[in-house]
């Protein structure tokens, strides 16, 4: 396999990407779905990476990279991890997503290949992956209902704590995390977008994703995060309805 298509095909267990679907998901009308699979991505994202500092077992000589990682620990695999929750996730709502496993598999196979991970990286990966996407599946079955002002109370905290200790990319983190909170907050329950709409939030995000590229403050990484999850979840359903109301009224009123 070719590098740049391995480069390509390892980004299937990228966090971002996986967020991107959360967005499209909520757009076209399912907020719930969209909420358990940010939750879940963050969960997975903040476990495994809290898991390689803790056991802090080595990945393979850098001499065989072939492709650049941002923390010299492997187990477990977080690319593993995301690629192998979504799979589980998506496959015990709708048994046709089990064609999701191949492309997790396949992510396995190009974090192998470009030399950044054994085997036994890939496989707590994937095991830690699939437990995360039961307790997700499950935790959405029981429609837990939380007052925001404990959502609030629990999140700040967290997401201060996260910035402070937090071992890889902490402003990454709390932005997710007080952005998941926030869009819980206002408690969008989920419209059906147009293309317009959507490529609007897509834009939004890459501007962001642009300014934190060119600039490197990491306060502009958590304003980022932050609007990734904020923006679609949140804001850009509720203006939605609120055209729609004032289309509504506006042909009553004729």
């Amino acid at each position: 396999m070719e590098l740049e298509v391995m480069v390509i095909l390892t980004q299937l267990g990228n966090f971002i990407t996986w967020l991107f679907a959360a967005f499209i998901l909520q757009w076209r009308g399912k907020a719930k779905e969209a909420r358990t699979l940010t939750a879940g991505l963050l969960v997975c994202f903040i476990l495994s990476t809290v898991l390689k500092h803790l056991l802090k077992l080595p990945r393979p000589p850098i001499e065989g990279w072939l492709t650049t990682v941002e923390d010299p620990y492997g187990f477990p695999s977080g690319h593993a991890t995301i690629a192998f929750f979504v799979a589980t996730y998506f496959s015990l709502k709708d048994k046709r997503a089990l064609i999701l496993y191949p492309m997790a598999i396949t992510v396995a196979f190009t974090r192998v290949a470009l030399g950044v991970h054994y085997i036994h990286d890939l496989i707590g990966g994937a095991l830690l992956g699939i437990a995360i996407a039961f307790i997700s599946n499950y935790a959405e079955k029981l429609n837990l209902k939380m007052d925001p002002k404990v959502i609030l109370a629990l999140t700040i905290p967290l997401s201060i704590a996260l910035y402070v200790a937090f071992p890889l990319r902490p402003s990454l983190a709390s932005g997710l995390t007080l952005g998941l909170a926030l869009s819980y907050i206002i408690k969008s329950d989920g419209n059906t977008l147009s293309s317009l709409y959507m490529l609007v939030g897509l834009l939004l995000a890459a501007l962001f994703l642009v300014c934190y590229e060119y600039s490197g403050l990491v306060v502009v990484e958590v304003i980022s995060s932050c609007a990734f999850i904020l923006y679609p979840l949140s804001i850009h359903p509720k203006i939605y309805e609120s055209m729609l109301t004032e289309d509504l009224l506006a042909e009553q009123g004729a």
